[in-house]
């Protein structure tokens, strides 16, 4: 996943950075772009960022008609929002691997306690039987009380 943001990181912000200056003078495309102000430093706040800047400028024909004189026309803008998508695809992918891996932990856990128990229960059960005969208790590790 974090390979995946960072290459789409440097297409996004090269494509920014032209964008800035291609619509210096324009508001409502710097507006609807998100031009203004800085980068959202979380992967939410990114995706969001990025996100709508290349649908907002893929779905506005002016837009994306500015930007064509800048080697910036729409197969190469789709092949950057799909770089955009496979973050968000990677962070999904993540997410439910991290859930998943949750659960194997606290099946795990589940288990060994009840392995636990099942190990103090043997140990009291084997005192009682092996009262008489110490050394056996001893042969299994546990040591009698002499």
């Amino acid at each position: 996943m974090q390979a995946a943001w960072e290459t789409a990181d440097r297409a996004y912000k090269k494509a920014l950075k032209i964008s800035r200056v291609v619509f210096k003078g324009n508001q409502k495309a710097r507006s609807a772009l998100g031009l203004s102000g800085s980068r959202k430093k979380s992967l939410s706040g990114w995706i969001g960022q990025a996100t709508n800047f290349y649908t907002n400028l893929l779905g506005t024909p002016d837009l994306l008609a500015a930007m064509t004189p800048y080697s910036y026309d729409q197969t190469k803008l789709e092949a950057e929002a799909a770089l955009v998508q496979a973050v968000v695809t990677a962070s999904a992918a993540q997410d439910k691997e991290r859930g998943e891996a949750q659960e194997a932990t606290q099946a795990r856990d589940a288990k060994l306690d009840e392995l636990d128990q099942w190990v103090a229960d043997y140990k009291v059960i084997a005192q009682v039987a092996l009262a008489d005969s110490p050394q056996q208790l001893e042969q299994l590790g546990w040591v009698a009380a002499s």
